[in-house]
């Protein structure tokens, strides 16, 4: 049984002034105990939406989330349910998660159960966990940098012992040094605890470097999924061909990166067929009036390309 399972997911928002947007229009993923998930895609595509939706922040309209064989249902004002308490989710800004009038410590505590002596002594040992020295505990957020913060907001997540942690994009507002860092760390948590993470995130570098699967969203669905180093090596989508083509290469060959072509459409306004047609550079007209599908190919991968296996790709 997998640890997480997102089945045919749509997400709808209401629009001002009347009508909705379909942020995610039929996304399926899945996230096994110990292993790291990446999702990938340009700003817009609606990873972060199929994030909130895997932890219940936001409502789906269609499909299905499990977590652990149970449904997520979307959150209240009442606690959340006991069963749900092992999923988690750490925000890009932590800053903003975090009450800047609580000390790090009484924030990590949380999550705890016991004695408030056995308490203190898991809060200063989740703060080993994810790097930090356990004398922090008395300090407050404002008094941390960027990745300090990210690192307590992983330590409150950790505190519930949870099975799967959500990370909504969060090494973006971080500098290179400590994206490398977290990157690391977030690694390590998924191999030494056995925790399954869903890593959302715009940077493929980061998340080639940590990621077991990829998916790659566009406009609210999956282009490709599949391992990461058969997918990085050898993309079958045209559309992570070109994410792959714009990530910068500090190898001193002189590669220039190549900017994808055109914006992502208006989602509340599709493009008809596939819906990476209008920037595709391998377009035909099949493309124009036909969706493809999720399809299998060799080695655990899946495209949804007319073209994959052809061209080059997959």
């Amino acid at each position: 049984m997998s640890a997480l399972e997102l089945r045919d997911v749509v997400v709808d928002y209401d629009r001002r002034g009347g009508g909705s947007v379909r942020a995610v229009a039929g996304a399926s993923l899945v996230v096994e105990r110990g292993r790291i998930v990446g999702l990938v895609g340009e700003s817009g595509c609606g990873k972060s939406t199929l994030a909130r939706a895997a932890v219940g922040l936001v409502p789906v309209a269609e499909g299905s989330v499990e977590f652990e064989g149970t449904a997520v249902t979307p959150l209240s004002r009442r606690a959340r349910p006991e069963h749900l308490v092992r999923l988690q989710l750490v925000f890009q800004n932590p800053y903003s998660s975090l009450n800047p009038r609580r000390t790090a410590g009484s924030q990590i505590a949380d999550g705890l159960k016991g004695t408030r002596a056995a308490r203190a002594v898991r809060v200063r040992e989740l703060c080993e966990v994810v790097g930090l020295p356990g004398t922090v505990t008395s300090r407050y957020p404002h008094e941390f940098s960027g990745g300090q913060r990210q690192r307590i907001a992983i330590a409150r997540a950790l505190a519930s012992s949870p099975s799967v942690i959500v990370l909504d994009e969060p090494l973006a507002s971080l500098d290179a040094s400590a994206q490398a860092q977290l990157a690391n760390l977030l690694a390590n948590l998924a191999r030494d605890l056995e925790v399954g993470l869903l890593l959302i995130s715009h940077d493929l570098a980061i998340v080639r470097h940590v990621a077991d699967e990829v998916s790659v969203m566009y406009l609210g669905k999956m282009a490709e999924t599949g391992p990461t180093l058969p997918l990085w090596t050898k993309p079958a989508h045209p559309y992570s061909e070109a994410l792959i083509a714009a990530v910068p290469r500090p190898d001193g060959a002189g590669f220039l990166p190549e900017s994808l072509p055109g914006e992502v459409p208006d989602p509340a306004h599709p493009p008809a067929g596939c819906r990476f047609h209008p920037r595709c550079p391998y377009v035909f007209e099949r493309c124009r009036v036909e969706e493809p599908r999720l399809e299998p190919l060799p080695n655990d991968r899946f495209a949804a390309c007319w073209l994959a296996g052809s061209k080059g790709l997959g």
